[in-house]
């Protein structure tokens, strides 16, 4: 796990070793983060960060994941299809597969370049499967 990764994991659990939490400034471990390592790395070591520790975070941590992820504009949607084919939980991939395609509306249509047919078919079919419901746009891009 690299210094990104192990620093988010630990601002997620809480144990953010830069800056203090305290009720009255509750957002300074966030703000420090940013600055530390959100920008001014790159864009890849960033997502890298972030799926690494979207593999071992703990599904408690997981709404403050995807709140960070907001936050500091991470565009997890890139890396969805390597969440969707790596080993873990069904569970968590649907978690994933959910919380991108909500806010599939903003995506850029360049990110759909990106993806393989195969990619794309296997969004689909794990929206299918886990019963996720896809927006008109949604399966006129996917298909």
């Amino acid at each position: 796990m690299n210094n990104i990764a192990r620093n988010l994991k630990d601002l997620l659990e809480g144990n953010y070793k830069y800056a203090k939490n305290t009720k009255l400034e509750e957002f300074k471990g966030y703000d420090d983060f940013r600055e530390r390592f959100v920008i001014v790395s790159s864009t890849e070591d960033v997502l890298e960060a972030f799926y690494e520790v979207y593999k071992i975070i703990d599904d408690r941590f997981l709404p403050g994941f995807f709140w960070l992820a907001s936050s500091y504009n991470v565009h997890l949607y890139k890396i969805l299809p390597r969440v969707l084919l790596d080993g873990m939980s069904e569970g968590k991939k649907k978690r994933y597969l959910e919380s991108c395609l909500n806010n599939f509306d903003v995506w850029p249509k360049s990110t759909f370049a990106l993806y393989t047919d195969n990619e794309r078919a296997k969004i689909l079919s794990y929206a299918n499967i886990f019963g996720i419901v896809l927006s008109d746009q949604a399966l006129k891009v996917l298909t």
